[in-house]
């Protein structure tokens, strides 16, 4: 049985507020970031000046526009699937025995997300972070491509 009165240790607490908050903004800028990217695609599908290329500035636009627009939808869809496992860390310790309750202190972890592992969060939220933060710098990498090559070009 779960304990309707289980309560997370501040520490913890305030780990997942930070980690929601961080990763509820990027949500919202990567899904403005692909709206902006196909927005940018769209006008450079109607830019008369662009009609007429067929060469390589023209592929590596559409190639960076796409890869912009998917990978930042990606991250949007990531950062859903994170803040979804970080809400269920108090769950999962709550079904656990109180070891770090009793004890009233833990042990120094080497980062954030390894404490909140220790406390409830499933092995995989290591992964989700890591599959997160790739797709955000790729997505990143593939929009200032596609700004650069619309300016320059």
């Amino acid at each position: 049985m779960t304990p309707i009165t289980y309560e997370a240790p501040k520490l913890i607490q305030s780990q997942i507020i930070a980690w929601t908050t961080t990763v509820q903004s990027v949500a919202v800028a990567t899904a403005l970031f692909a709206v902006m990217s196909s927005i940018l695609f769209g006008i450079m599908k109607m830019d008369s000046a662009f009609q007429g290329q067929h060469g390589h500035v023209m592929t590596l636009l559409v190639f960076s526009s796409y890869g912009a627009m998917l990978f930042n939808a990606i991250t949007t869809l990531a950062s859903l699937v994170f803040v979804d496992r970080l809400g269920n860390i108090e769950l999962n310790e709550a079904r656990k025995s109180k070891e770090h309750t009793t004890r009233g202190y833990v042990d120094r972890p080497a980062s954030s997300l390894k404490l909140l592992i220790q406390f409830g969060a499933r092995k995989h939220l290591r992964w989700i972070f890591f599959q997160w933060v790739t797709y955000l710098f790729v997505g990143m990498i593939f929009m200032l491509v596609e700004i650069i090559v619309y300016v320059a070009a």
